[in-house]
């Protein structure tokens, strides 16, 4: 299998802060190690950034600087979903074509364009687009999974992650 799940307990959640956070209760002693993605029934969590014996730091989608490759179902059109900042069950879905035009009510997905997360994860609605630097759109994205009630997740493992990571290496 390419990607394998470990389940998960949320032990504390931030959602109203710059960099918002998790705490899992699986950690190193349960094969947690940093880089691997996190998700939900609902969606898309963030990225283990640091684990002790029993558990894991979370870096949530819902934090600056932190980004989910994404794309539209009907289109397969892709790019970076980020959060703005504002409200925790809103992200932007930026770089989109402008010829795209019936983004409004489509399903965004997690792209498959990373190591993290497998492809085709649903993530939230599109409920708006408005045009940016002219040549692109950037798309309002109401989000499928509540992160004020997230309470189990499953951190995931890319048993091939090393492999892709090998071949970029060896790409001049």
């Amino acid at each position: 299998r390419f990607f394998s799940y470990i389940g998960a307990n949320v032990v504390k959640n931030t959602v109203d802060q710059q960099h918002n956070h998790l705490v899992l209760d699986r950690g190193r002693e349960d094969g947690v190690e940093p880089g691997m993605g996190v998700v939900a029934p609902q969606g898309v969590v963030g990225i283990v950034g640091a684990v002790s014996s029993h558990y894991a730091y979370v870096f949530s989608i819902l934090g600056a600087g932190q980004s989910v490759s994404a794309k539209l179902s009907r289109s397969g059109a892709f790019g970076p979903m980020t959060w703005p900042g504002i409200e925790p069950d809103r992200m932007l879905l930026s770089e989109i074509p402008v010829h795209i035009q019936d983004a409004p009510g489509d399903t965004v997905l997690t792209s498959g364009y990373s190591t993290i997360y497998p492809p085709d994860i649903p993530l939230g609605l599109v409920i708006e687009a408005k045009v940016s630097k002219g040549s692109s759109q950037e798309l309002s994205v109401q989000l499928f999974e509540e992160f004020r009630t997230l309470h189990h997740v499953y951190i995931v493992k890319n048993n091939h992650k090393a492999e892709i990571e090998a071949l970029y290496e060896q790409v001049p």
